[in-house]
């Protein structure tokens, strides 16, 4: 009886501080504080960088998962590019941080000095503990803040094997930590376990690849999300520093000059403007209009009112297009309720407005119009 409390004592020594780290970073609002410097210049300056880049994304990503559903497809994936090429700029200056320590951790093997810090290894993997923690903290922050959406499941089966494979490299990192002795006997002197720069190098290699791996995996997955293609998104593309600056094509506005289709583009209807006929006023009203192969094809979403209560409505449109035409008549398919059936748009030439039509008898649309403009 006695094998077992002996047994939870090791584990405690070796697990207890990583765990305390990881249950810290859950617990509290996830922050990262700046990685140790070890009272080198050269480390201080790379790590002042790589707080700066952290919280540059941080910034970035403020309320980014409640603005991608409220914008055409083509600037929520610009959104989504930018906050991947701000997360590539801090791991960039992450590895600069890990390559300025690895150099500190050579000189000081050729060139010794009795006063200069040592790089331990439970420093460094205290350190990349903690990082994993916050990191795993803000995904799951960021899946609650998508806990309403229909999309949730979706997103969180998406990024399951990458977050799994984070969660067992913090586990690996935990039972890797030197055991603290001094619990056992705190008169016994210890020596610092110092930390090859190889070592040092191929564990900072790991924890790049890692969060690189979980991060994109996540913006991948919500912009298949926010895209709904049936075949999945194309993957992004990261726009990093002065390449984060959207394309004009890639901007979501309408495309009336390029394809000399006035009804291509985005529109939405302008909420209190009372140019509307049905139920009640529509809200979060978006419909995307382009050409694809002589077909034109769109999506519409919106809040509609209906005598069951508001309801959210996302569906598909396409039909070939008339050119020439002011009235288009376009075929809709709808997942969520299941549903399928027409609705008309009809171009104002003078006004450049555009309404959108919804015939009545369709369950999965409720009957009534509005004024679309450009957005």
């Amino acid at each position: 009886m006695r094998l077992a409390p002996l047994f939870i004592r090791n584990r405690r020594l070796r697990a207890l501080p990583g765990a305390l780290i990881f249950v810290r970073a859950l617990t509290a609002q996830p922050s990262l504080p700046a990685p140790p410097d070890f009272s080198q210049d050269s480390i201080a300056h790379a790590a002042a960088d790589t707080s700066g880049a952290w919280s540059k994304w941080r910034a970035g990503d403020n309320g980014l998962e409640q603005q991608v559903y409220k914008l055409p497809m083509a600037e929520a994936r610009v959104l989504l590019q930018r906050s991947l090429g701000r997360w590539l700029d801090y791991l960039e200056s992450r590895r600069a941080y890990s390559d300025a320590v690895a150099g500190y951790i050579e000189t000081s093997r050729l060139q010794p000095r009795p006063n200069r810090p040592v790089v331990t290894v439970e420093a460094a993997y205290r350190e990349q503990i903690e990082l994993l923690g916050v990191n795993l903290a803000l995904l799951q922050e960021k899946m609650d803040a998508l806990r309403a959406s229909n999309d949730w499941v979706a997103i969180r089966r998406a990024v399951q094997p990458e977050r799994s494979a984070t969660m067992a490299l913090q586990s690996s990192r935990r039972e890797d930590l030197p055991e603290d002795l001094t619990l056992d006997s705190p008169d016994r002197p210890v020596t610092p376990n110092a930390m090859p720069a190889l070592a040092y190098s191929d564990s900072g290699t790991k924890l790049a690849e890692s969060m690189e791996k979980l991060w994109t995996r996540y913006y991948q997955a919500l912009a298949d999300a926010v895209e709904q293609k049936p075949a999945g998104s194309a993957p992004l593309v990261a726009l990093r520093g002065s390449a984060g600056s959207a394309p004009a094509s890639a901007s979501g506005a309408p495309a009336a000059a390029a394809g000399g289709i006035p009804v291509s583009g985005a529109w939405t209807y302008a909420q209190g403007s009372q140019q509307f006929n049905g139920l009640g006023e529509p809200r979060e009203v978006l419909l995307e209009l382009w050409v694809e192969n002589g077909m034109l094809m769109g999506r519409y979403r919106a809040e509609l009112p209906d005598f069951q209560g508001v309801r959210k409505v996302d569906i598909r449109l396409h039909g070939p297009l008339d050119a020439g035409a002011n009235v288009q008549t376009l075929d809709y398919e709808s997942k969520d309720p299941e549903g399928a059936g027409k609705v008309s748009l009809e171009y104002n030439p003078t006004r450049k407005d555009l309404m959108f039509m919804r015939p009545g008898a369709q369950a999965a649309l409720p009957r009534g119009r509005e004024v679309l403009h450009t957005r």
